[in-house]
């Protein structure tokens, strides 16, 4: 009994110590991208945070499933974090032969941010709004055409990433993803106001860590990056990046992760896809 208790001690006494060397945060999309563009301003203030060296490795590929399974599989010490996305639940919901269970082998830790994405075009671009958009689409499919001429007729991009563009005048943004305008630009209607009443999307984002890591570490951990959400700096630096901040702590953010990943596994359900 005595041996139980000074492990106990000893590993609280640990855990009130991190983080005593770096830490990774495993990001699964590339250099540039909305969720490398966030991951990064977090790695950031976590490391002034903590005082202690916090470092992006990039894994993408796959959807970010590379990353994911990285983490899921690496050791539980709180040393390794991962990054992810929408495309987590997703995947979690849509494709049963994953290397890893995301339920299973990650937990939540903190939500970051909930952005809407921007739908962009080229400054020339015919449709001036979504419906000529949709209009132009019905009549001339130009889909297929643009790919195969190595051209791209629109895109939603995340906010981070479109945003910028759209104000140099080197893309011209149509609309935004979310129910309501987005604030960094008020001047872009939302879908959902040009003739599609229900349409509503968002980008969120989050850390994870892997399941094995012990449950007051990734506690104290998730707690730390609600102070750092809280700082006045984080929210400077995150709404230069054009990112919708979400306040929330790891009991919220665990709960909707699971209900994300039941939302995508009745549209999978619904829409009788079938995966590999």
């Amino acid at each position: 009994m005595r041996f139980l208790l000074c492990l106990l001690l000893a590993a609280t006494a640990a855990h009130a110590q991190y983080p005593t060397k770096p830490v990774r945060v495993v990001i699964g999309y590339a250099a540039g991208s909305s969720t490398d563009i966030v991951g990064r301003v977090m790695a950031d203030r976590l490391s002034a945070y903590w005082k202690s060296s916090v470092y992006v490795e990039t894994r993408a590929g796959a959807a970010g499933n590379l990353a994911a399974d990285a983490v899921a599989k690496a050791p539980g010490d709180g040393y390794t974090l991962l990054f992810a996305q929408n495309g987590l639940a997703i995947s979690a919901a849509a494709l049963p032969n994953l290397p890893y269970n995301a339920e299973r082998d990650l937990v939540a830790l903190a939500p970051v941010a909930a952005t809407p994405h921007i739908l962009i075009v080229a400054p020339d671009f015919p449709a001036k709004n979504v419906q000529e958009l949709l209009a132009r689409a019905k009549a001339e499919a130009p889909a297929a055409v643009d790919v195969m001429g190595g051209r791209i007729a629109y895109y939603f991009a995340g906010m981070p990433v479109g945003l910028p563009l759209a104000k140099s005048g080197k893309a011209r943004a149509l609309g935004v993803t979310s129910s309501e305008r987005f604030a960094g630009a008020p001047d872009v209607p939302t879908i959902a106001e040009q003739g599609l009443p229900s349409y509503s999307a968002t980008l969120w984002q989050g850390f994870f860590a892997p399941s094995s890591v012990p449950a007051e570490l990734a506690r104290r951990i998730a707690a730390d990056i609600e102070k750092v959400m809280k700082l006045p700096e984080t929210h400077e630096k995150l709404a230069g990046a054009s990112v919708s901040i979400w306040a929330g702590n790891q009991a919220e953010f665990k709960r909707f992760f699971a209900g994300d990943i039941a939302k995508w596994r009745d549209v999978v359900k619904k829409a009788n896809l079938k995966l590999e």
